[in-house]
């Protein structure tokens, strides 16, 4: 069944995190087409709904530190709460006005510019130079359209070259999300989508309101997903993580053995190969340990080691498998990007089952975790039990 499962992921990466996104998206085109016009309270439950989801998703973003969907946030409440000014200013004249034809055409080239940047931690002061320059292209555009001074020829609602920037921009983003498979991705390539057709429908009260509220829904249930998946997951290999250990271990069965992976001469790789050429290996190896072992619960529980529980086994069962994986790693051959040969690579392996003394997992891994570093002074690349 896990081979089943596997298998799908790999063909459908983003099948599971596709669908929450997909479906709220559809329900706010459903919502506009079906429901339009809503009634005066419905619009204004609407308009409180979408601040008080702004504001709670806003403070998700600074407890948790993301900057990415921050600036996308900031500059959708900012676009919001211009529009409506607009309308109250200019009535139904507002979308040929300078001022909704430079919001537009900056809407996208924003959205595409803040996807696109690397993810960071928002205090940082990167990010208070690109607040500064957020508020200073608002600044431009007021000053603009103060002037009667439009960045793209005036028309009514979205021209074409609104239009062709929205659909490249999407493209980018579809092809993009498609190849991380992150969550967090695929729900911001839906919630810029919605956003994009909140500025189409912005003449129509319920269009506007419906489709900013479904972009924003659809940016905070993502967060939430990706916030709680890279809590109990590890990013680069997609391994349930250490604190995934911690959570699982009070659940784990009477008898069960616990094996432990440890690369070998991890510190010299990581100094040869720096960050990405360690990344790389620790995903290399990961994925064969996937290959081989296809029963054990797998964890990433430190940078250069793999926690596996073997359910229902004792240390001698536990201990073929293990050692069919290190056999496994030190015969196959690492292909490096900018390396003319092939890398090789080998780890070692300790075993230890659980007993009825042991209060919990962590004296079974403590105990595994000995006997590997007894034996790792003298020999590497190899297996132990204890």
């Amino acid at each position: 069944m896990r081979k089943i499962i596997k298998l799908l992921e790999e063909f459908f990466p983003l099948l599971k995190n596709t669908t929450l996104p997909a479906i709220i998206f559809a329900i706010g085109i459903l919502s506009f087409y079906a429901g339009e016009p809503f009634s005066e309270e419905t619009l204004v439950t609407l308009n409180s709904f979408f601040y008080i989801i702004s504001g709670l998703i806003f403070i998700t973003l600074l407890w948790f530190n993301r900057s990415k969907p921050a600036f996308i946030l900031l500059f959708c409440l900012l676009s919001y709460v211009i529009i409506n000014g607009l309308k109250q200013t200019y009535g139904l004249a507002f979308p040929t006005t300078a001022a909704y034809q430079n919001l537009s055409l900056l809407a996208p080239l924003n959205f595409i510019v803040f996807y696109f940047l690397p993810e960071k931690k928002l205090i940082k002061s990167r990010n208070v130079y690109i607040l500064l320059l957020v508020l200073m292209e608002f600044s431009l555009l007021e000053h603009l359209s103060r002037h009667g001074l439009s960045l793209n020829s005036a028309g009514e609602g979205l021209n074409k070259t609104h239009i062709w920037l929205y659909g490249i921009g999407l493209l980018a983003l579809f092809i993009s999300c498609s190849a991380s498979g992150e969550i967090l991705d695929t729900g911001l390539f839906f919630s810029i989508f919605s956003y994009g057709l909140g500025f189409a429908y912005s003449t129509s009260a319920s269009g506007q309101i419906i489709f900013f509220c479904s972009g924003t829904l659809i940016l905070g249930l993502s967060l939430g997903e990706h916030i709680y998946y890279t809590t109990f997951h590890d990013p680069e290999t997609g391994l349930a993580s250490r604190k995934s250990f911690m959570h699982h271990a009070k659940s784990f069965p009477l008898k069960y053995s616990l094996g432990i992976i440890l690369i070998d001469d991890y510190d010299r790789l990581k100094k040869v190969f720096k960050r990405f050429g360690i990344r790389a290996i620790v995903k290399m190896i990961s994925r064969q340990i996937n290959e081989i072992e296809t029963e054990a619960q797998i964890y990433r529980y430190e940078p250069d080691e793999f926690v596996l529980i073997f359910r229902g086994e004792d240390k001698n069962e536990a201990f073929e498998r293990l050692e069919k994986i290190r056999r496994s790693i030190a015969a196959a051959s690492f292909n490096m990007r900018g390396m003319n040969k092939p890398l090789k690579l080998t780890v070692s392996g300790a075993v230890s089952e659980k007993k009825r003394s042991d209060a919990n997992a962590i004296e079974v891994l403590l105990r595994a975790d000995k006997s590997l570093q007894k034996s790792y002074r003298f020999a590497q690349n190899i297996t132990t039990k204890v």
